[in-house]
């Protein structure tokens, strides 16, 4: 009779699942996570590959307000729908903000020293200088 070594456990109790190295969970094409949970992940990775995708959608923004969808260490990436102008919120030197308008998107980084409010950087993605003056 052969014998099985489980590496995915279950709490008694129902209250913990427990995927041991080696082990997997697979969700058919198709299948959805859903969650309102924060998910922790330590001392691992997240892979996306090809043919897949991630889909950050924050809840429905109003003009001018700023939600971060990512963070890396002390860093953030920003996502704010804006009708007309430049970004005016204060957050980190080195933040990033990706500015939803109708029909075009901009990114800005935050080149501020820390102590006098935030100074954004219009990034452009054409031929010739990246960048435009700080705003």
């Amino acid at each position: 009779m052969p014998t099985y070594n489980s590496r995915i456990i279950r709490e008694q109790g129902g209250s913990v699942l427990t995927i041991a190295s080696g082990g997997s969970v697979n969700f058919p094409a198709g299948a959805v996570i859903s969650s309102s949970a924060t998910f922790l992940v330590t001392a691992a990775s997240v892979q996306i590959s090809d043919g897949a995708s991630l889909i950050i959608k924050p809840a429905a923004t109003t003009n001018n307000n700023a939600v971060v969808v990512l963070q890396v260490g002390r860093n953030q990436m920003w996502y704010m729908a804006g009708s007309t102008g430049s970004p005016i919120f204060s957050a980190s030197p080195g933040d990033l903000l990706w500015l939803a308008r109708s029909a075009s998107t901009t990114m800005y980084v935050n080149i501020s020293d820390g102590t006098t409010g935030s100074r954004w950087l219009f990034l452009r993605g054409t031929t010739g200088s990246q960048t435009q003056p700080a705003i």
